[in-house]
This record gives C-alpha cells, structure tokens and sequence, in this order.
C-alpha cells in the first residue's frame, strides 16, 4: 500500500513507526525522500508492505518535477493507498481540495484512506471542522487522525488497513522489515545527516553513492562518495578544518552500526560533479525512473 501525500507531512515517520524502526530516512527539509522505500510490517495474520514516497510538491526545480514522477509510479503499483497530511498545517485542507482530482484518479474512495498527522499538535475543538470538510470531499472511505511520531493513533490505521487488504501470500519473509539492500540504506542515512547538520540549502543538490563496501578485516570498511553540483556546496559539506564532514561521518557511523549490529568504519569523500541534476540518464538511473 502506498504511502503517498505533500511534502513535510510526515509519511516517511509513519512508515518507520508502522515497521518498528527507521526503514525510510526523515528530515525537517522538504522533500527528504527520493524513492520509493518498502516497509513490512509482519503480523500473524497479515503481511503489510507499506512505500514510503516522494511528497507530491509544485517546484520549479527539475529534480522536484521528476520526485513527482517517482511519487505517481509508486503509487499506480499499490493496491491501497494512504494519503497523509499534516493535520497542523493551515493548509491542510487547501492541499486536500488541490489533489482532490488526482487523489480521486488514483484509487476508488473506497481504496483510499486519508491519516490526518501530528493531531497533537492541534487544538481539539480544530480537528471536528477539519474532518468534516474533508468527509464532504467524497475521496476516502476512511479519515484517522493520529501522531506518527508518537505512535498514537497507528494500531487504529493498522486495523483499517488489515480490513481492506486483498487476500494473498506473503511476499517476504517474517524478519525482513524492508527489500532495500544494506548499501541504499548506508548511503540513505549519510544523505540524511547531511540534511540534518548543514544550515544551508542542500536539497537536490545531493546524490551519496555507495563505492566500496569491504567486509575482509574485523571492521567493514564503507566508503561513501558525496556529490554535490557546485564547488560552493562542497566547501559547505566539508565545512572549517573538516568539521562539518567529521559530524556528518560520525552521526552516519552511528546509525550504521546500529543497523548492522557491529563497528564499520565509514569514509566519507566530497566531489564535485557539476549540473549532475542536468544528466537526465544519471538522474533516471538515479530516481529509478
């Protein structure tokens, strides 16, 4: 099933909750996720396999034009979908009503779900209004307010989404929590500590690769090769004495060791690989397009 909505609404938090653990990288930038990301949740008596997807965005930037693209194929793949908004923005509703016609081209109402996040966030006596505006729409057969962050709300989404699943056989096996492989996941969680210690404006301007994974000593060797679109940005990623890249290398080595269950030792490298964004097969290779 898909998770799908605008940007900053919170979807890939709601997946990682959903799983039990981070699956799909977050950030308060906008327009963290690149990919369509799986998370599996296993439950005795159904497999759910939730996609975490770009948020859908009006950009001028051609990579947010292409982020869309990946966001509407993910999408077209799922048998249901769960379009999350972000309950205390103010324009929630506004954002509803602007994706009206392509919530309702995707998927039947009864095939689609709205989750209304970050309710905590919220005065009560906000959210009756909210819901009812959002009910007089007609496109989903069931509206849930929750908090991803805070795990409050979800086991009501998760019974909704067990009643309309449709029957088959469990596509991976019970301790699998995600089909990305280790490597999309390393280089994952470099670009997300690259979001989450830069000031700046990186969005799009980022791409990680993954150009050596060593496991023939007791530590893994990992080196991961950030590219950046302009001198300017390296300059920034690296930051005085190096010191910006040292933080991003060991906030990265951290849930890295966490994930594989052991010391790894990272090595982050900066280049610079000018209008990159501007390589449409690179970027198509790059956004599974």
């Amino acid at each position: 099933m898909g998770i799908v909505g605008p940007t900053n609404s919170g979807k890939s938090t709601l997946v990682n909750t959903l799983v039990g653990q981070k699956v799909s990288i977050v950030s308060k930038r906008a327009q963290t996720t690149y990919h369509g990301v799986r998370g599996i949740l296993s439950l005795p008596e159904a497999q759910l396999v939730f996609t975490d997807t770009p948020g859908f965005q009006h950009h001028p930037e051609s990579v947010a034009r292409l982020l869309n693209r990946v966001a509407d194929r993910n999408a077209k793949e799922c048998d249901l979908l769960v379009w999350v908004f972000d309950a205390s923005n103010p324009r929630a509703v506004y954002q509803i009503e602007k994706l009206k016609e392509k919530i309702a081209k995707h998927l039947p109402a009864e095939k689609s779900l709205c989750v209304l996040n970050k309710v905590d966030k919220i005065a009560k006596d906000g959210l009756l209004p909210m819901l009812e505006r959002i009910h007089a729409m007609g496109i989903f057969s069931e509206i849930i307010p929750l908090s991803a962050l805070k795990a409050k709300g979800t086991p009501g989404l998760v019974k909704c989404l067990l009643a309309r699943l449709p029957e088959g056989p469990s596509m991976f096996p019970e301790d699998v929590v995600t089909d990305r492989p280790q490597q999309f996941l390393v280089s994952e969680l470099v670009r997300e500590k690259i979001y989450e210690v830069t000031r700046q404006e990186i969005p799009y301007s980022v791409r990680v690769d993954i150009e050596e994974w060593d496991q023939t000593g007791k530590c893994p060797t990992i080196r991961a090769v950030i590219h950046v679109d302009a001198p300017s940005r390296k300059a920034i990623l690296i930051g005085k004495g190096g010191n910006m890249l040292k933080e991003i290398g060991t906030k990265a080595r951290a849930d890295v060791e966490k994930m594989v269950g052991g010391q790894v030792c990272l090595k982050l490298h900066v280049t610079v690989e000018k209008d990159w964004k501007s390589d449409k097969p690179l970027l198509g290779r790059y956004l599974e397009l």
